[in-house]
């Protein structure tokens, strides 16, 4: 075997890695290993009519499509063992000197299944065949792993809409289709997706902790934990999802390993063509936007058989699969927008939110309403030489004056004005009737991907067999926007896989392989030049902070003006951030040995894992804190408001070269698969992972040092040390001290890690599996999991461009009891070219624990198969599992204890060297580090909880019909976050990081009812068939009907009712529940609507705001939005041309009962039009039904 590259390594690392590597070097050296990660295995006893065991029988698997033969022969108890076998129909032989030849009716083996079928010899000639009683093949009865295989028929047949295989994931039990992470979308990164796809959480782990695999090789996009390459749907031979694995050679996630395998070339031509259409004009309403234009082609051929070249046939040895599909996809964006009016864009905000005059601002946190002359709207003067309307300290309207929203005209921000005209007056409010949004243009979304996959078989005799395969995708992307600007996404991946069998002996088996994955994105969102520079120039912004970009298109961008409070303006932003999301070269090695009744397995596999972006973007946001009756409390105000005053309430600025080197992925394994009787199989092993962090830059690389905080010492660490600013030229990266030395709490990390590989990865593996009969198994098993992939990637990067480099900040400003401080014009006042005096002050990236180690989970189940008939199987498994270390974001330095006053300091950027000093915010003594000022922190503190009750029906094909019935009743529940990177998001909902306790509740992805159903009939009408006329006529009509279909019923997907964050003044990034005072679930709202109905939700009255220094009562996770039900439904009408070629029309219907499934409602107690109202429909899962039509030819 190929050992692996040099790396740079501490001592204890490369001591334990040289000492693995050189076992597994050994182990491969005479006798290397196979899992059947991509293929099945077959094993059984061969004993005479007495019982006695047959040593030396021969065994042989013939491939009814290639002719292909593996054999070994039966060990001294009878045994026998064949691995590496690609999914298929074979048939299966014994023969030996003296007995009759039995032989085993054809049946099929899927992926990653092992089976038991014994054989009993008669005495005879070996001339002599005997055909044995058909029995089941469909048992898992030497292995306890949940999943569930899904056929090539499921895959060609069942309607989908896109053609996504993932779709496909959604019909094994214990997957909940929830997905609460930043794959959510899958539209960035992951292959630009046409139509719908799932990313889903499996058993009650997190959504990126699943494993992509294609041919058992990596196919991970390792960014965001999706796929990089996705198969050609037609090109899939069948699918499983395996989890719970008690086979030691599945390991590096807690989730699904997701085993695709692609169709091989057989002895015979065969292959297909094939056009899908869809066009809107087919298509139903969407109940709020109406029908979005669409026109949808998606086309493609196929053709596999033996090579023939000249003076060469490939028959039984040389194989070939080649294929090509190209989509022409555009859609309609009906952009429903909220825009502002006329009256807006010139100070107005009468019959809005009550605004306040945010330079009022006292030191008690109040401030006075905006005024107006009399009862009109003619707004008061300004006191002479301020920008206060009444003295310091009103709060109710002087007498002669009232409460107004009207900006004076002397205190809006000219330049931002010219912004907001230039952005928005040429989008007229034009819709009414939507709740919450007063625009729309349809603008349309074009997707253009080609793929194209092909692959080579070769078997070299009985003992070795090769194949590779190269796959590709290109998918470019525009969506253009309602401001002129276009979003060009385009995608490009591939894959390339190349795989050796090599047969010792009866005994042993070797497999290698090499894999190289690799997907770059492209995405800049860019507005024509001349109008981003026309918007700059309005703006009158710093020249360092709009035009200071670099390695991107532009070297300036207009920052974006963005409004995050739920309810406010439509918002903008322009920015590149090209990445190369999967960068994987993967060597494999696998090796099998029998003897006796063991069948002994170990492997090695080794991924490189490596990252590279350009991120140029920055974004201004503007809230409606700064307008609102306190900066804390946060009640009323409107960000629009804010953003013409020219008050900005954060920024997060990116101008990096991201790149990361050195990171690895490996494992090793053990296993013994001990057949203890002919009835009862132990499978007894284990796994080692390790993951090596990747190192973030390089200084060719331009992008070293940076820092991590360490909040265990509330000390910042470098990653290497710089120079100071003065030998620099003030260019960062640079220390900003007189004499270059580093401030109080700054050191540097001795070997440039902030955290530090774990080296714990042990993973014990057993089940059992009980043949209690020949159709009934019983089966259990336990095993430990570790989580090598996951987001591994991102918290790597997480740290890029901090200080002493300038180049990525993440801000809040004027939100403390002070006037305003910071302006829209320059809000970084040169910060991003001129490093800050200390780390402290500007910091606030995602920062890292530096004892951060990854997830694992304990994982168990027990269940029973029981084979109804020789083609259904039924599964009933009870499913658990407890995760630990799971990563839980939260505000890193929050306060200690709320602040009931809402009048003490918290350490922020706009008052860090004037009123909040860590001098002054120590002497209040709520900080542990007084000095920082609270940042986003990730801890490996979290616990998951889930246990389940799984049952699937799944009947093959017979009689033309086949099914899969699936239901799960299950609980999933953690602690504060379901995913990385949390802080409020991405599934995330933490008040008090001291407490996690108190934020235990419902993972974000716990469906508790889940139901699938999937079937394919060919209708028994017709020539040849149970209901044929016999009359020609009548059996061309009535004959070659096939119904297809696809129902799903489940729960509604959780969500939490929110309250501002500023209320307990901690700092808190993180989140703010409401208080519960009643109950949410019984009577009407304010509005007189009854609870469960679309303006009611919940009762609205249930909740009130929590006073000012506390946390919110209500818990996390506890209201469902809208179930799901949804059916798809296709027709196909199929005309025989000859035996082997047909033409197949389909008629296809998603969600053919045209029911919505509503979004959850508005759930911000701050936004009280919106709360508890409903006003659209869910943005993943829900389409309104829609129709697809298809030809395909099979030859």
């Amino acid at each position: 075997m190929t050992c692996l590259p040099s790396r740079k390594s501490s001592s204890l690392q490369a001591a334990t890695l040289l000492s693995v590597v050189g076992i597994i070097c050994f182990l491969f050296s005479p006798r290397p290993a196979p899992a059947q990660v991509a293929t099945a295995a077959l094993n059984g006893t061969v004993a005479d009519v007495s019982g006695a065991a047959v040593p030396g029988a021969k065994v042989s698997l013939t491939n009814i499509a290639t002719n292909v033969t593996q054999a070994t022969t039966t060990g001294e108890t009878g045994n026998y063992v064949l691995v590496n076998i690609m999914p298929g129909r074979y048939q299966l032989s014994v023969s030996k000197e003296g007995f009759a030849t039995a032989t085993q009716a054809s049946f099929d083996l899927a992926v990653n299944q092992t089976t038991t079928i014994d054989f009993i010899l008669r005495v005879g000639s070996a001339t002599e065949t005997v055909m044995v009683e058909a029995l089941t093949t469909s048992i898992q009865t030497s292995s306890s792993e949940l999943g569930t295989v899904i056929s090539r028929r499921s895959v060609d047949n069942l309607p989908l809409n896109g053609r996504n295989f993932t779709q496909l994931l959604d019909l094994t039990p214990g997957v909940s289709t929830v997905n609460t992470t930043q794959n959510g979308n899958n539209q960035q990164f992951a292959g630009n997706t046409v139509g719908s796809f799932s990313f889903p959480s499996i058993n009650g782990q997190t959504n990126r902790s699943n494993l992509f695999l294609l041919d058992g090789l990596n196919d991970q996009e390792s960014f965001s934990s999706t796929y990089s390459v996705p198969p050609i749907i037609d090109d899939i031979q069948e699918f499983k999802v395996d989890s719970h694995n008690d086979q030691a050679q599945f390991g590096g996630v807690l989730g699904g390993v997701v085993n695709v395998v692609t169709k091989t070339g057989t002895n015979e031509f065969h292959g297909e063509g094939w056009e899908f259409v869809r066009n809107s004009a087919f298509d139903a309403r969407n109940p709020v936007t109406g029908i979005n234009q669409l026109h949808q082609n998606q086309f493609g051929a196929n053709i596999g058989g033996p090579v023939i070249l000249p003076h060469y046939h490939g028959r039984n040895h040389t194989f070939f699969f080649g294929s090509y599909e190209g989509v022409r996809l555009h859609v309609g964006n009906a952009n429903q927008s909220l825009v502002p009016t006329p009256a807006q864009l010139s100070g107005d905000f009468t019959g809005g939110n009550q605004l306040y005059n945010p330079y009022s601002t006292t030191s008690s946190g109040t401030r006075t309403p905006f005024l107006c002359v009399g009862t009109s709207n003619m707004p008061a003067p300004l006191m002479s030489g301020t920008e206060l309307q009444a003295p310091l300290g009103t709060t109710a309207p002087p007498a002669g004056q009232s409460a107004c929203n009207v900006l004076p005209p002397a205190l809006i921000d000219p330049n931002m004005q010219a912004v907001g005209q230039m952005l928005y007056s040429p989008l007229t409010p034009n819709l009414t009737g939507v709740k919450g949004k007063n625009f729309q243009k349809t603008l349309t979304n074009i997707q253009d991907p080609d793929s194209y996959n092909i692959r080579l078989d070769e078997q070299l005799g009985l003992k070795d067999a090769f194949w590779g395969r190269f796959s590709h995708i290109t998918s470019p992307r525009d969506v253009p926007g309602i401001f002129g600007q276009t979003n060009l996404n385009s995608y490009h991946a591939h894959q390339y896989a190349i795989t050796w069998n090599h047969t010792f002996g009866p005994t042993s088996v070797l497999s290698v392989q090499f894999g190289r994955n690799y997907g770059f994105s492209a995405n800049p969102t860019l507005l024509p030049g001349s109008v981003s520079q026309g918007l700059i120039k309005a703006g009158g912004y710093a020249n360092s902070f709009e035009c200071s970009f670099v390695k991107g298109p532009r070297n300036c961008y207009f920052n974006a003006v963005s409004f995050p409070d739920s309810g406010d303006i439509t918002s903008f932003q322009e920015g590149s951030s090209p990445a190369v999301v999967a960068d994987i070269w993967q060597w494999k090695g696998n090796f099998t040995k029998t003897h006796g009744r063991h069948s002994f397995s170990m492997g090695a596999d080794f991924n490189t894992n490596g990252f590279r972006q350009t991120f140029n973007s920055n974004s201004l946001s503007f809230s409606q804190a700064q307008t609102a009756n306190s900066p804390v409390k946060g009640v009323d105000g409107a960000g629009f408001a804010s953003f013409l005053l020219g008050i900005p309430s954060g920024d997060t600025y990116r101008n990096e070269f991201e790149t990361e080197h050195g990171g690895w992925v490996d494992g090793f394994y053990f296993q013994d698969q001990w057949k203890i009787t002919d009835r009862l199989t132990m499978n007894l092993g284990a796994r080692y992972d390790i993951t090596f962090n990747p190192l973030y830059g390089s200084p060719a690389d331009g992008n070293v040092p940076i820092g991590n905080w360490d909040l265990n010492t509330g000390n910042y660490v470098l990653s290497a040390s710089a120079p100071s600013c003065a030998s620099a030229g003030n260019m960062p990266p640079c220390i900003p001290t007189p004499d270059g030395s580093l401030p109080a709490h700054v050191v540097v990390a001795p070997d440039r890690r902030f955290w530090h590989n774990s080296y714990d990865n042990i993973q014990p593996r057993m089940g059992i599996a009980y043949r209690l009969t020949q159709r009934t198994v019983l089966r259990g098993a336990y095993g430990r999991f570790y989580d090598n992939w996951a987001a591994v990637i991102q918290m790597a990067q997480n740290q890029q461009g901090t200080w002493p480099r300038a180049d990525q900040f993440i801000l809040s400003f004027n939100n403390t009891n002070n006037p305003p401080s910071v302006f829209a014009e320059n809000p970084l006042q040169g910060a991003n070219v001129v490093p800050s005096l200390t780390a402290f002050e500007t910091t606030n990236n995602w920062f890292v624990d530096p004892n951060i180690k990854n997830p694992y989970s304990d994982q168990w189940n027990f269940g029973v198969q029981e084979a109804l008939s020789t083609n259904t199987t039924l599964t009933v498994n009870y499913v658990g599992s407890s995760g630990h270390r799971l990563d839980v974001g939260v505000t890193g330095n929050q306060a200690t204890v709320p602040d009931p006053t809402g009048k003490l300091l918290v350490p922020s950027v706009s008052c860090y060297t004037t009123t909040c000093t860590p001098a002054a915010v120590a002497a209040q003594g709520r900080f542990r580090f007084p000095y920082l000022v609270p940042i986003h922190y990730d801890e490996s503190v979290g616990k998951s909880w889930y246990n389940g009750l799984q049952v699937s029906l799944d009947k093959k094909a017979s009689r033309g019909l086949s099914y899969l019935l699936s239901y799960t009743w299950s609980k999933a529940i953690d602690i504060g976050a379901d995913e990385w990177f949390g802080t409020g998001t991405n599934g995330t909902s933490v008040q008090n990081p001291y407490n996690l306790q108190n934020d235990k509740g419902l993972a974000g992805f716990d469906l508790p009812q889940i139901f699938t159903a999937n079937i394919v009939y060919e209708l028994p009408f017709g020539k040849g068939r149970q209901f044929a006329t016999g009359v020609r006529t009548i059996d061309i009509v009535i004959g070659g009907w096939q119904v297809n279909g696809i129902s799903s019923l489940m729960s509604g997907t959780l969500f939490n009712v929110t309250a501002p964050n500023s209320i307990p003044n901690v700092g808190s990034g993180s989140s703010e529940r409401a208080n519960i005072v009643g109950d949410p679930n019984k009577g009407s709202c304010p509005n007189g609507a009854p609870v469960g109905t679309l303006t009611c939700w919940f009762n609205t009255s249930a909740f009130a705001f929590p006073a000012t220094g506390t946390y919110g009562t209500f818990g996390r996770n506890v209201l469902r939005s809208d179930g799901r039900a949804n059916l798809d439904l296709s027709v196909f009408r199929i005309f025989a041309m000859t035996e082997r070629r047909r033409l197949e029309f389909r008629t296809e219907a998603f969600n053919v009962t045209n029911s919505p499934i509503w979004a959850a409602p508005g759930a911000s107690i701050s936004v009280p039009a919106l709360f508890g109202v409903v006003n659209s429909t869910a943005t993943s899962g829900y389409s309104p039904r829609q129709l697809q039509f298809a030809l395909k030819f099979y030859y």
